[in-house]
């Protein structure tokens, strides 16, 4: 983009913020996949169970509740492991899902013609204080709590990541569940 009148496209933003829910559903069912593990194969309805219970945190500690009776000592470190990266994970989640694509006035001391003066950002809704704080620096609040283009494609492959591990994590403690 050059000059300061034309406005930013904010479509590659968009979609990388559904590609980014996207993939942290692919997180959610991994840890359903590891808690259908812990609870055996005696117990087909894991993801009627997991379904019934609302928001990410309460389905993890759900996990994180049984997985020290469940999952093997071999693993349990794994599982702890994975745990907090889910945790982490959650919190980006949050801020792709609820908060908004917007156009964000870029500091400069002396905008030229060839530089922007905006970017498009991930920021906290408008009705927010951190939203206030955002679009007027001078108050006291920096970019700090934007979430760049950058960022959430960093988190969409983490998710993709974390899924995988959360999978493989799943068959290993099916298989000593099952003495293989």
């Amino acid at each position: 983009m050059t000059g300061s009148t034309e406005m930013p496209d904010m479509d590659p933003l968009l979609l990388a913020v559904g590609r980014g829910i996207q993939a942290f559903s692919a997180v959610e069912d991994g840890v359903t996949s590891c808690f259908g593990a812990m609870l055996g194969d005696g117990a087909p309805f894991h993801h009627l169970i997991h379904d019934a219970v609302r928001g990410f945190e309460m389905k993890l500690k759900t996990v994180d509740a049984i997985a020290p009776y469940a999952v093997p000592d071999e693993l349990s470190e794994r599982w702890r492991q994975l745990s907090a990266q889910c945790r982490k994970r959650a919190q980006t989640r949050h801020h792709l899902a609820h908060w908004t694509v917007a156009v964000v006035p870029t500091p400069k001391s002396v905008p030229s013609a060839d530089d922007p003066v905006s970017e498009v950002l991930l920021v906290p809704a408008r009705g927010t204080t951190e939203g206030l704080l955002l679009r007027h620096p001078h108050l006291g609040q920096s970019k700090k709590q934007a979430v760049t283009l950058a960022e959430v494609r960093s988190f969409t492959t983490a998710c993709i990541r974390l899924y995988t591990e959360l999978t493989d994590l799943a068959v290993a403690i099916r298989g000593q569940r099952q003495g293989q």
